[in-house]
């Protein structure tokens, strides 16, 4: 249940901070203990590249691994991608 709780809390953009998620009510009385071990980044990226050259169109996936000293390295391409990824669709308004 708590852990439930935890999901739907986060919304659509996430926890803003390591405080905002140790604050929620299915965390209460672990506050500074769940904080202290709570940190938010990425090494991790995806990126999408598209190119559209008189009737062909190519698109790139690229998946991207930065190292802690910065250094960027690519851990796998796919060339076959039909298309860009899908957005999100917004619900109309009533």
């Amino acid at each position: 249940d708590a852990a439930l709780a935890l999901i739907a809390g986060r919304g659509d953009e996430g926890y803003l901070s390591p405080a905002a998620f140790a604050a929620q009510p299915a965390l209460a009385g672990l506050g500074e203990q769940v904080v202290q071990g709570l940190a938010v980044g990425s090494q991790y990226f995806e990126v999408f590249s598209e190119v559209n050259l008189g009737e062909r169109r190519v698109v790139l996936r690229s998946l991207l691994q930065r190292s802690n000293d910065g250094q960027v390295s690519v851990l796998a391409r796919d060339l076959g991608q039909g298309g860009m990824p899908p957005r999100p669709i917004e619900e109309e308004q009533e």
